[in-house]
């Protein structure tokens, strides 16, 4: 069914009770456009993408912003050969714990695309894991330097594994904020 769709542009987009998704299944082979496929999905909680097939997307941008109760997002197999644009693609993502990056690259995108693309990423939990390449690491702290001194990110390498169990808690644990999120 997905497989000559180009755009899947804010396909789950502001689904606020969506809280479980298995896009195993989804050939994304062709698609181009992924911005604001999850914004606001304020319900989910882990999101799998590791099947997705990204060699031709060029547009990430919000594509995860306001998912406030995401804890685990693994982006292992994104390819970001094309990628251009991730403007807030990050943002506001308080109760991430993990984010795996796998060899996601931001090279082929513009230095002005990262600016405030991690803000509030993992605000209400404390620490938040994320692994990724060695130069992808370089350019997010280069544009978002707090986060080389901050206690609350842990960065692993592409070749580590990242922790079954995080801080004593199991991974279905998620963190509500003292304030909506509508």
């Amino acid at each position: 069914i997905t497989s000559n769709v180009s755009s899947m542009k804010d396909l789950f987009g502001w689904c606020s009770s969506l809280s479980s998704l298995d896009l195993s299944s989804f050939d994304t082979s062709k698609v181009t456009d992924m911005s604001e496929m999850f914004i606001r999905c304020n319900s989910l909680k882990k999101l799998d993408l590791s099947s997705f097939e990204t060699q031709n997307v060029t547009d990430i941008s919000f594509m995860f912003c306001c998912c406030y109760y995401l804890s685990e997002l693994n982006l292992s197999s994104f390819d970001a050969a094309h990628l251009e644009l991730v403007d807030y693609c990050f943002e506001a993502l308080w109760n991430l714990s993990i984010l795996d990056m796998g060899n996601l690259s931001f090279s082929s995108v513009n230095t002005s695309s990262l600016n405030n693309n991690f803000s509030g990423l993992g605000d209400r939990v404390g620490l938040c894991y994320i692994r990724c390449a060695p130069e992808t690491k370089t350019a997010i702290l280069r544009i978002n330097e707090e986060m080389s001194s901050s206690p609350k990110y842990h960065w692993f390498d592409i070749n580590d594994n990242l922790p079954e169990n995080i801080d004593g808690r199991d991974s279905d644990t998620y963190y509500s904020s003292d304030y909506s999120m509508d």
